[in-house]
């Protein structure tokens, strides 16, 4: 909490107390390091102000006057005796363009992906000099999160007697292309494709046109894959000696029903299991704790630290989560 005083931007009171842990959302590849230049200004942008460019609450720990000098990532390095960093890039903003689907192929998600890779390993590089120890991820699979699963395709094909879906492809200008049901697609979970599901009975014919973001065709779905980007993550794990969490295997794993804890609780990705919270992308508390622990072993693991494991039956126990 901090007092603010108004004005464009706003400006935070500093933080003169210890810090021990600091996590810095957003802020991947330079937005990082980005100085602050008040004097640019974009319309386009909140209160005439670039403000993809700089976070005013990180000035908190980084006044303002100081953030148009220098950047936060060489300010830490700099600075701060750090031991750890974990640095986890790109999920959120994937979802993101999966969940609104307005526009995946294998050009714009490779590139978006490049872009991010080379920008994650630039700050992966400067925060492990002198041979500091990190953690980095890699992505997960969209057919493993529960919100891919609300609407199962599967469901739509052993239900519809016949299916005529035609959707707007954003990859052509103006072109309506027809769904062929006998390829694999996924059915997003947007509101039309709710009340299909919502009103539809055995044997019924389905004719509908749909936006492309309310489908994803066999073709998106191949290029949407992180392959590419979580095998660029292992190369840069293994190169700076970081500890690495592959939250693509153990996602997968989860899906399928085969993770069970180090004590024995069973991990369940279902739409309303105990992984995933209700909007089926963020883990709940156990889901948490689930990749706490995965952190935990990476570490252990590359750093032959001797962390202790977090007991999740028990912590499901004390905290009442289910």
């Amino acid at each position: 909490m901090a007092p603010v005083q108004a004005g464009d931007p706003p400006v935070l009171s500093g933080y003169a107390g210890k810090v021990d842990n600091f996590a810095v959302p957003a802020m991947y590849g330079d937005l990082f390091n980005r100085e602050w230049t008040p004097q640019i200004k974009v319309a386009n942008y909140a209160n005439g102000h670039q403000w993809l460019d700089f976070q005013p609450y990180l000035w908190r720990y980084l006044s303002s006057e100081e953030n148009q000098r220098i950047g936060l990532l060489d300010y830490i390095v700099q600075t701060k005796p750090y031991d750890l960093f974990i640095l986890e890039d790109r999920t959120d903003g994937w979802l993101e363009i999966l969940k609104k689907n307005d526009f995946v192929n294998a050009l714009n998600y490779i590139y978006e992906f490049s872009v991010g890779q080379f920008s994650y390993e630039k700050t992966a590089t400067v925060l492990a000099k002198g041979g500091k120890r990190g953690v980095v991820f890699t992505v997960p699979d969209f057919q493993d999160y529960a919100f891919m699963q609300w609407y199962p395709t599967e469901d739509l094909k052993r239900k519809a007697g016949a299916i005529n879906i035609t959707y707007r492809d954003q990859r052509y200008t103006e072109q309506y292309s027809k769904l062929d049901p006998a390829t694999q697609f996924y059915m997003m979970p947007t509101p039309v494709v709710a009340k299909l599901f919502m009103n539809l009975n055995q044997g019924d014919i389905v004719n509908l046109t749909l936006t492309d973001g309310d489908v994803m065709d066999e073709v998106e779905a191949r290029s949407s894959s992180p392959a590419f980007y979580n095998e660029q993550v292992r190369t840069m794990a293994k190169k700076l000696n970081l500890a690495l969490v592959d939250l693509n295997a153990i996602y997968k794993r989860i899906h399928l029903g085969s993770y069970t804890t180090d004590d024995g609780l069973k991990i369940d990705g279902a739409p309303k299991g105990n992984f995933f919270s209700s909007d089926g992308t963020y883990p709940t508390a156990i889901g948490q704790a689930v990749i706490a622990n995965e952190v935990i072993k990476a570490l252990n693991s590359t750093y032959q630290s001797r962390i202790p494991l977090i007991n999740i039956r028990e912590f499901s126990q004390t905290t009442g989560a289910q």
